[in-house]
Formats: structure tokens, sequence, C-alpha cells
């Protein structure tokens, strides 16, 4: 499962955006929240509700490239 935990007013939010989200304890409810929930694996919720996912990151070829990437910049290989 991923989640989004919600739009979270942090300081890099704030930095970057002109809104304010919602409080930190609400994402981190979210998150808890999302730790009891029975869905299948690979879901993504969008705070707490099953969401469809963006085709960028159902591509397998861009997956493949961003663990390639990843390996590469971590200097490691996973198998």
């Amino acid at each position: 499962m991923s989640i989004h935990p919600g739009v979270v007013a942090t300081g890099l939010l704030h930095a970057m955006f002109a809104i304010d989200g919602v409080p930190p304890t609400v994402g981190g409810d979210n998150l808890a929240a999302a730790t009891s929930m029975r869905v299948a694996s690979g879901t993504y919720l969008d705070e707490t509700v099953p969401a469809e996912p963006s085709a960028e990151s159902r591509d397998p070829d861009l997956q493949n490239r961003l663990v390639e990437d990843t390996q590469q910049r971590l200097g490691v290989s996973l198998p």
C-alpha cells in the first residue's frame, strides 16, 4: 500500500506554496488509520480513501528506470 497523507502544513509546504494545509496530526492520523485498513496489496490511499494511482506510477518502464536510478545514486545493487 502507498498513501498520500494529505497536504500537511510544514515549513517546506509554506516555503513552496501559499496554502495552509492540514495540521501534522491529521496527516499522522491518516497514516495510523491506513495501518489498520484491510486493502489489497498495491492499493493507493488518498488520505484514507482507496484511489486510482497515477498512470506514471503504474508504468513498468518508469518503475524500472526509478529502481535503476536509485541503485546508481545509492551505489547498491538490489536483487
